[in-house]
């Protein structure tokens, strides 16, 4: 990994209609980082990006649509503060689209559910670089996964 880049570990939610694109705001100018591709249920991207906070900014519609759509996501406690060698990981970016006038956006911590995702597809990231929950508030239960955890301990 290059230095001053870190893991950030995105949590996506899909329910009711998928997003076609979410999009992100980086610290630094061309650090905006997209997720496309998304599916119905729990989405997962593992990138290496410079450290720094990056909000979530944008859902845009299903993509199907003569006339695109987005939504602007204006509550800035959708962040994830990424450090340096490290995978950060702040909460899950839930969507609930069902209808163009029935859209919610939340965001919640299920760091066991994201925990859990990096053990059975970045193993080896995992006991490489350090998970760090990095939300608005501690997350005790991380660290305890993260202590009890035989399989990544050395």
């Amino acid at each position: 990994m290059k230095p001053g880049y870190g893991y950030l570990l995105l949590a996506i939610e899909s329910l009711g209609t998928t997003p076609h694109k979410i999009l992100l705001k980086g610290p630094k100018l061309f650090s905006n980082p997209s997720v496309q591709s998304i599916q119905p249920g729990n989405n997962y991207r593992l990138m290496p990006v410079p450290a720094g906070r990056y909000y979530f900014s944008q859902v845009h519609n299903d993509g199907k649509k003569e006339e695109a759509a987005y939504w602007d996501i204006l509550n800035f406690d959708y962040y994830v503060d990424v450090k340096a060698d490290t995978i950060s990981y702040s909460g899950h970016f839930i969507s609930e689209m069902y209808s163009e006038q029935e859209v919610d956006f939340v965001y919640r911590n299920r760091s066991s559910q994201a925990y859990e995702y990096l053990r059975g597809c970045c193993f080896e990231t995992v006991k490489r670089y350090p998970l760090s929950f990095t939300g608005s508030y501690p997350d005790p239960f991380l660290d305890f996964l993260k202590q009890n955890d035989q399989a990544v301990k050395p």
